[in-house]
């Protein structure tokens, strides 16, 4: 359901304890005309359409009845941070395995960023920059530290152990992450039932 209609957990509500444990195993196949008239879509419709080729299959195999409603969830604000944004300064980063994580774009804007950190930080996160432009983003830091909170990573212990996904955003790109809330699209689960065997 995440894949299928692009959503983060806590922008699901309503599903039964078997959905959230069980696990199965999906065999679909398209038809030669499905599949040429994706060929002929952009990258961007062909992704959406397969969005909603994975809809039309949970609705079919699950019976699977859904609908948004919106919900006043935490989230992230993705700002500048004091100092000024450091966007756009050309930056180099050791390559050796280091155990470091790096995010890479080429001429994204700021809401592509958002959108990645949203499956880092176990929040929604949200441009509000207000930089519109678009640049070459290149963030380093260590998956171990990553914390539950953009304040937890000015301890001592975590400083002098590495560089936090928090920490990183202020150094590197002259961002930062604020603790909110917004009005966000959920989707309920009206209906949904397990599966029967083929």
């Amino acid at each position: 359901m995440k894949y299928a209609y692009q959503l983060q957990d806590e922008q699901i509500d309503g599903a039964p304890n078997w959905l959230k444990s069980e696990r199965f195993d999906i065999q679909a196949k398209a038809d030669d005309t499905e599949l040429t008239a994706l060929d002929r879509l952009s990258p961007h419709d062909q992704s959406l359409a397969r969005h909603q080729m994975m809809q039309s299959l949970l609705a079919s195999r699950f019976q699977l009845k859904v609908h948004e409603e919106p919900k006043v969830l935490p989230v992230y604000e993705l700002v500048v941070a004091k100092g000024g944004s450091k966007l756009g300064t050309a930056r180099t980063f050791a390559t050796e395995a280091d155990g470091a994580y790096y995010m890479n774009f080429d001429s994204q804007p700021v809401s592509s960023l958002a959108r990645a950190l949203t499956g880092r930080v176990g929040r929604i996160v949200e441009d509000k920059t207000g930089l519109t432009g678009r640049y070459d983003i290149k963030l380093r830091y260590d998956e171990s530290l990553e914390a539950d909170s953009p304040d937890a990573d000015n301890s001592s212990a975590s400083r002098t152990s590495g560089t936090s996904l928090f920490t990183a955003l202020r150094e590197q790109l002259g961002l930062q992450l604020k603790s909110g809330k917004d009005s966000i699209d959920v989707l309920v689960i009206d209906h949904v039932e397990q599966p029967s065997t083929n």
